[in-house]
């Protein structure tokens, strides 16, 4: 009966890593497409 929390907690441990990993992907897309965007503006204007 001990060992199952035991396990869990050493399971939700790599969920909350590769949600924190998910996350930064995100976020580093957004900002990716984001400079894309504005350099594409920039350069089509002049």
């Amino acid at each position: 009966m001990d060992a199952t929390p035991q396990k869990l907690e050493i399971e939700g441990k790599p969920d909350a890593f590769w949600r924190r990993v998910y996350i930064a992907v995100i976020l580093f897309t957004v900002l990716v497409g984001t400079a894309l965007w504005a350099f594409s503006r920039y350069f089509s204007s002049s």
